[in-house]
């Protein structure tokens, strides 16, 4: 039997084991590419932990990040009620468990998924307290964004780029 018989004979299989070898690569790549934080590359508003600016920034990685002036940031939340047109102001912040192995990232701890939510603090260098995201501390602390809006109007997550 020829080769070119056997492929004949075989085409179905074939294509099978191609099909499940590219999905395994894409899963690979997939996984890879995720476990270094935030692998979208999109730009974020980020919070200055030293300033308490809000500034626009894009990183693959998970927070905290360096800044370009060397500022340590985290993920800021951003709202606006109503819309992201007018005033906005920081809903919660974001980070990973700095105690946390980078290459641990997702995989889910004893607390959840090392992801910590805060409130920004009320002044520039004012102390920040962190939660689990999944803990009861951490909800509260994302749902605090609800309640400053006046009745009727809604809190809208502003995201960079997006109208």
């Amino acid at each position: 039997m020829s080769l070119g018989e056997i492929i004949e004979a075989n085409k179905a299989m074939i294509l099978g084991v191609v099909i499940v070898i590219l999905l395994s690569g894409g899963i690979m790549v997939g996984i890879s590419s995720y476990s270094s934080g935030y692998a979208d590359g999109y730009t974020r508003w980020y919070y200055d932990l030293e300033t308490g600016e809000q500034v626009q920034f894009t990183t693959l990685e998970g927070p905290p990040v360096a800044l370009k002036n060397g500022h340590q940031a985290v993920i800021a939340h951003i709202y606006g009620c109503g819309g992201c047109s007018g005033d906005t102001f920081v809903g919660h912040l974001e980070r990973f468990d700095p105690t946390l192995d980078k290459t641990k990232r997702f995989e889910g701890t004893t607390t959840g998924t090392g992801v910590q939510f805060a409130l920004a603090p009320e002044a520039k260098g004012g102390e920040i307290q962190w939660f689990d995201r999944d803990s009861r501390d951490g909800f509260r602390v994302k749902e605090t964004y609800r309640e400053k809006c006046q009745a009727g109007n809604y809190a809208r997550e502003c995201i960079p780029g997006v109208k």
